[in-house]
């Protein structure tokens, strides 16, 4: 269902067509795949009547679409059996859903959400979000065993708070989410840009981590039989010979006889290296006294004063906030084949500019060209 408005609706009223749209796509027991795009009635009271046996519900640019909505379907009536969820562009619709996530659909497998918004007038820009936090800093999300993709792109309008709510709760599930292969999570959080530096390297390299896929190198013997073979034989015994012909000898057995050194050869070459082990001995020593000096002289030059607390309390802070690097895991899921974390301070607009918008167009064709005309005597021809 495609850019369906109820006639004369006005954004405060509620009229009973909603309800009977709902109840005659309930009538259908065998429905399992539904999209609506564009439509305004997508109030709680019309998601209560959506028939509990779909698979596959898709919900794009509904600006009615709210989580109390969202919700009083999932939760309604017995289980939800959706497998494939995808919710983009909705105005209205933040992740107030995803605490009860795991309850209400516990057959889901993908879900996907794309918070890019576009606007509905051309004169007017209205592409903006119209929820207060897409995630509360007292909200914490919950996962289906059986998810499989999660894609979460322009996350936005959220605090620091919130967003570290959804990355720990993934880690948190990584022992359950046996299934998942693909995490694509682009959040927009607008905080002082070190903090941001700091966040970001975390929760992206404590992502990568659990949940990315680690594939070692294959066997260098198992490329072919012959090398497998050669494997398994013990170093000694792998011996190739190759085969006489009559353009090759081969020779049975050769004495090799040991050159003859006299005493004083032996005695000049032990006096040789003894001269050149010394003098490398005292250089040696001679740099590593140059080093325990200077290393002496440095760390007298670092007294701790009464000046310098304010360095202290950055240190303290730097340790603090790299505390993170030390711990270990609970879990490592290691098992997805795409894990995408992007994090930024990206305020995204329905017209992403290029470098392509601020070139000047060439023109095309060349106008002083004239072909056959006569050319002036101060003109030139180009």
């Amino acid at each position: 269902m495609s850019n369906f408005e109820l006639p004369g609706r006005l954004a405060s009223e509620k009229t009973p067509s909603q309800i009977q749209i709902a109840q005659c796509i309930g009538l259908l027991p065998n429905l399992q795949h539904l999209v609506l795009e564009s439509c305004d009635m997508l109030d709680p009271p019309f998601m209560e009547h959506l028939p509990r046996s779909l698979k596959t519900l898709k919900i794009a640019n509904c600006p009615d679409l709210t989580s109390d909505g969202l919700h009083s379907f999932l939760s309604k009536g017995t289980s939800c059996n959706l497998e494939t969820l995808v919710l983009d562009h909705n105005v209205r619709l933040d992740l107030a859903f995803l605490p009860t996530l795991k309850t209400t659909c516990p057959c889901l497998k993908v879900l996907r959400m794309d918070l890019h918004y576009y606007s509905t007038h051309h004169t007017v820009v209205d592409a903006e979000a119209k929820y207060d936090d897409l995630l509360r800093d007292d909200e914490h999300p919950s996962w289906p065993s059986t998810l499989q993709e999660l894609q979460f792109v322009h996350l936005q309008k959220w605090s620091a708070g919130g967003a570290t709510n959804l990355f720990r709760s993934l880690l948190d599930a990584a022992e359950s989410l046996v299934d998942l292969r693909t995490l694509v999570l682009h959040a927009h959080i607008n905080i002082p840009w070190r903090d941001r530096v700091a966040f970001r390297d975390q929760w992206i390299e404590r992502l990568s981590k659990v949940f990315l896929r680690r594939t070692s190198d294959p066997n260098p013997s198992l490329a072919s039989m012959k090398t497998f073979r050669l494997s398994r034989q013990p170093l000694s015994t792998v011996h190739e010979v190759a085969p006489a012909t009559s353009a090759t000898r081969t020779f049975s057995h050769v004495d090799i006889s040991p050159r003859k050194t006299s005493p004083d050869d032996d005695s000049q070459q032990t006096s040789d290296s003894d001269s050149v082990s010394k003098r490398r001995s005292k250089r040696i020593a001679t740099k590593e006294t140059e080093y325990s000096r200077a290393v002496s002289e440095a760390s007298s030059m670092r007294q701790p004063t009464s000046t310098n607390n304010a360095h202290t309390s950055d240190s303290d802070e730097d340790s603090a906030a790299g505390d993170w690097r030390t711990t270990r895991e609970k879990y490592i899921q290691g098992l997805c084949d795409t894990v995408d974390i992007r994090i930024d301070n990206q305020r995204p607009r329905e017209e992403q500019f290029n470098e392509s918008h601020f070139l000047d167009a060439e023109e095309s064709g060349d106008e002083d060209w004239n072909e056959g005309g006569e050319l002036a005597d101060d003109a030139y021809a180009w």
